[in-house]
């Protein structure tokens, strides 16, 4: 999410990002040997779409256009949501 006081400015240091891009999370190590279809070989995740289960968030899916299998194009991965819960005091 960008924030910006005055609408035309939106400096980097007020932006919140949601998520990162598939490296941060598998390891550039994992994505080495990849066939990159679209954007480069940090994995951009885009498209994200949330699965709801009782009403509250537990996968989060999205696309990228990066495979490790060729001759596939994009692929999507699927995140478990976990929460951390918050010390009683």
């Amino acid at each position: 999410m960008w924030q910006s006081d005055d609408g035309l400015f939106f400096p980097w240091e007020n932006v919140t990002r949601s998520f990162e891009a598939l490296d941060h999370y598998v390891g550039k190590e994992t994505l080495a040997d990849n066939t990159v279809y679209r954007g480069d070989l940090t994995g951009r995740l885009e498209r994200p779409q949330i699965l709801f289960e009782d009403g509250k968030p537990a996968y989060l899916y999205m696309a990228t256009g990066i495979n490790s299998t060729p001759g596939h194009g994009s692929r999507s991965h699927v995140f478990k949501i976990k929460f951390i819960e918050a010390d009683a005091k």
